[in-house]
């Protein structure tokens, strides 16, 4: 690399030669600057190519070694009976290059019949739920507590009840479902259990008699129900 440096001494003297020399030298520096500018990127091509070369080495070198295992288990599988019979799959009548390509083979088929196993469960799953539906909507049962209210012993105001929720499922067809009622237990004479304002969410159940309070069970009848 040929440089300029060192510079003309521009001296003291403001004259025609200080300027000359001036001009000179920044076409010297100039110069200087392309010259080392040329000479990195020259550098800089040389580390690139050397950089690719070892690269393109390094690649042939892995693939001669993969070659080279490749090579030596096949080898190693054809004189042994064990791992000869062990490639063969005797369900889909394959022979594999190597044991490994059987074992990813079938590392591959289980992981399949996974997926598929999943998804049978979620359709299981979502059949169970839809059936487990129309179960409590043609099908509920409870137990309810009517508390009777004072009175003079002849009349009352209003007839004692109990307002029954139903949970889960609406019923859609209401009023068109029945309601069965089993006393279960009552304190004095109830008279008669009267089931009425049906709706989708839940329905009433009055009293006729004069109990102080009647238990029952309702149980919900609903084959109707789409």
């Amino acid at each position: 690399m040929s440089m300029k440096y060192p510079y003309r001494d521009l001296g003291v003297p403001f004259d025609r030669n200080f300027r000359n020399d001036l001009n000179a030298n920044f076409d010297d520096i100039e110069a200087d600057i392309k010259e080392v500018q040329n000479d990195l990127n020259a550098k800089d091509s040389a580390a690139h190519a050397r950089m690719t070369q070892i690269e393109n080495d390094s690649i042939e070198r892995d693939n001669d070694l993969d070659a080279r295992i490749d090579n030596i288990v096949a080898n190693t599988g054809s004189s042994n009976t064990e791992i000869v019979d062990a490639r063969y799959d005797s369900i889909n009548n394959v022979t594999h290059p190597t044991l490994k390509d059987r074992l990813d083979d079938t590392s591959n088929k289980i992981g399949i019949l996974s997926t598929a196993d999943d998804v049978l469960f979620q359709n299981d799953r979502s059949i169970f739920l839809e059936i487990d539906k129309y179960k409590k909507l043609r099908f509920q049962q409870g137990v309810a507590t009517i508390t009777g209210v004072n009175s003079n012993g002849y009349f009352r105001d209003n007839e004692p009840f109990v307002q029954v929720t139903l949970t889960g499922y609406a019923q859609i067809n209401a009023p068109n479902y029945a309601v069965v009622i089993d006393v279960i237990s009552s304190n004095g004479d109830y008279g008669q259990l009267i089931v009425y304002d049906k709706t989708q969410n839940g329905f009433k159940v009055k009293m006729t008699g004069s109990a102080s309070s009647v238990t029952f069970m309702w149980t919900l009848l609903n084959p109707l129900v789409a």
